[in-house]
């Protein structure tokens, strides 16, 4: 039930207080990302136990995605998972990406934290 109103939330989060993902997608392009190559977008997740984080990161890895890993110790879900891959910059891409991430925090004490787009060395876009 919790995880069922943990992704309730962050939809209305994202609906309502959040860039959607055409306009993320309009900065980028705006920035001069070639959104007809696939780009670099890394996907934030944070769990509250380290053995999850570790379990899940390790998941990723094997599926391709480049995981980076960072310890928060003031936040309730201090272990993040950061999992890099390359996506075609449209929407159906993005959403798709994002509901494979909240589908797979929601089997966690866990919480889905958005995405970034990157470029070269610097992020481009990030909410």
């Amino acid at each position: 039930m919790k995880s069922l109103l943990r992704n309730i939330h962050a939809r209305i989060v994202d609906q309502f207080f959040k860039p959607s993902n055409a306009q993320m997608l309009s900065s980028a392009a705006d920035q001069g990302v070639d959104l007809s190559e696939p780009i670099p977008f890394t996907f934030y997740i944070s769990f509250r136990n380290s053995d999850d984080a570790d379990g899940v990161a390790a998941m990723l890895e094997s599926k391709g995605y480049k995981i980076t890993r960072e310890t928060e110790e003031e936040d309730p879900y201090p272990y993040e998972v950061e999992a890099e891959t390359k996506i075609l910059g449209n929407e159906n891409e993005v959403t798709q990406q994002e509901d494979f991430f909240r589908t797979l925090v929601s089997k966690f004490p866990a919480r889905y934290d958005d995405y970034s787009i990157t470029y070269s060395d610097e992020e481009a876009v990030f909410y």
